[in-house]
């Protein structure tokens, strides 16, 4: 009965492109199959220009990071999808639900999958201007793979990731397909590093914007998946050539924080406007100047939603001058009613006000983070900690920049810390704990915990079962796809 699993969505997405130009509305067509006419290069290129390519992503990570906590009487009224996710329950969806973290995903990669199958046959552009398309394709096409390996896999493991369940790989752009079969986590890696490495070798250093891929951008996403794999030498060559290569055409630099959030920072922020309920001028992923790509969501929980607030552990992680605690605010949104509420016998916890575009793409404080983490694991300290100092003097007043970690295990930790402090409330924690699971430097976290706070002050403590460092798929693709088997 369920004629469309994987792709499901797509016929949406088809018909939004018609939305792609508006002087140019018949370039694309939808046949009777469901597919996607496109005949020019131009028509093409102009694929990457939909808007759902940059925004519209899966908030879960958000929730299921262990930098968040709830707080009644918000919790209570958390949509049930939000709250089961903080839970880390076995079932989020109901059984005929479709999963966003797939139908955000699939169109996208259903429009790669044909400007690779099809943009070499196209016709108006030269051989050059094709190559570098398909290979845009290419890389984006690895980056969702990412994101849904991230989601639906577990953890990269070496000793296990040949037989660890992955994620089904979609090569064509084919919506009558029904029937798929998960690859192994072992299986998309490889899928994943084979697309990157093609694309990094035909795409230009320019991008013609933040929303598109340019070669720093993929190189970037080479050096994260290499470090989720635990392959840190190959991580920081590939971070290496990211910096090398950094887009001219469009500033790339890390914003000082003294001055964007100081008194009268561009940023909006007035320490004499009572309360501090938002930050009205932090840019855009596509005015973002720390954005190298531009791949991101609208993240409520960062505007006017606080049903997920920011844990205290995260919290005592920030020196108090640290400029990054003014992305965060005790105080309710807009002088309204939707507050950090302040149960009984502790303070209120702060919500997130600095960071409504939140960003999955590559980010440039996330590349210093990276090069830093690699530096550190390969036994370059001073670079290690050169890159962090490089950050942390945009981030805090120049007293408190220096790293004081002494050996190289504390500085590892020091790095991820770093990580908690600069993404917290993003998403970024969430694919952090899955990574560190079994690393035992990071032993004495486990089991990650949620804290749920009633109006009373009493404390529920939800624990993580390593089963759910991946989730589930939800019944009705389970239904459909006779044979898969769904993650335990």
């Amino acid at each position: 009965m369920k004629k469309l699993l994987f792709a499901n969505k797509i016929v949406l997405a088809l018909t939004m492109f018609a939305t792609l130009s508006a002087c140019k509305n018949d370039f694309l067509e939808v046949n009777p199959k469901g597919k996607l006419i496109a005949s020019k290069t131009s028509d093409y290129d102009l694929m990457f220009n939909w808007g759902a390519i940059r925004i519209g992503l899966p908030t879960s990570a958000v929730i299921m990071g262990d930098d968040a906590i709830v707080v009644d009487p918000l919790y209570a009224k958390a949509t049930l999808r939000t709250q089961r996710f903080f839970r880390w329950e076995d079932d989020v969806y109901e059984p005929d639900d479709n999963a966003s973290e797939m139908s955000l995903l699939m169109p996208k990669i259903y429009i790669y999958n044909k400007i690779i199958e099809e943009v070499m046959d196209s016709d108006g552009g030269s051989e050059q201007f094709k190559k570098e398309l398909r290979a845009e394709a290419r890389a984006n096409r690895a980056w969702s793979y990412f994101l849904l390996i991230n989601f639906f896999g577990l953890p990269y493991d070496e000793s296990t990731s040949a037989t660890d369940l992955g994620y089904p790989i979609i090569r064509e752009a084919n919506v009558a397909e029904t029937l798929f079969k998960r690859a192994s986590v072992a299986e998309v890696y490889d899928f994943i590093i084979d697309d990157l490495k093609k694309a990094i070798e035909e795409l230009p250093p320019q991008s013609a914007a933040r929303v598109r891929m340019s070669k720093a951008a993929a190189e970037a996403i080479l050096a994260k998946v290499y470090m989720f794999m635990g392959k840190f030498d190959e991580g920081l060559t590939q971070v290496n050539n990211a910096f090398s290569h950094l887009p001219t055409n469009f500033t790339v630099a890390l914003y000082d924080f003294n001055k964007t959030l100081a008194e009268g920072g561009t940023w909006g922020y007035n320490k004499n406007t009572t309360p501090k309920t938002y930050l009205g001028g932090v840019p855009s992923g596509d005015l973002h100047e720390e954005t190298l790509l531009d791949r991101g969501f609208n993240n409520s929980w960062s505007l006017n939603g606080a049903d997920i607030l920011l844990s205290d552990e995260t919290a005592a992680l920030y020196e108090a001058n640290d400029m990054r605690l003014k992305l965060f605010s005790n105080q309710p949104y807009g002088g309204g009613s939707i507050a950090s509420p302040n149960p009984a016998g502790r303070p209120a916890p702060m919500r997130a006000i600095g960071f409504y575009n939140t960003q999955y793409g590559v980010r440039l404080a996330e590349m210093y983070l990276i090069s830093a983490e690699c530096k550190a694991r390969t036994g370059d300290l001073t670079g290690a900690k050169a890159d962090l100092e490089m950050l942390r003097k945009n981030r805090m007043p120049a007293g408190s920049v220096a790293v004081g970690a002494t050996d190289q295990n504390e500085l590892i930790r020091f790095v991820i810390e770093e990580r908690q402090r600069e993404l917290a409330m993003q998403g970024y924690r969430w694919f952090d704990m899955r990574r560190l699971y079994r690393d035992p430097l990071f032993a004495d976290n486990l089991p990650y915990r949620h804290k749920y706070v009633a109006a009373t002050g009493e404390t529920t403590t939800y624990t993580l079962r390593p089963e759910r460092l991946a989730i589930r798929f939800p019944q009705s693709v389970i239904n459909a796809n006779q044979g898969m088997p769904n993650n335990q």
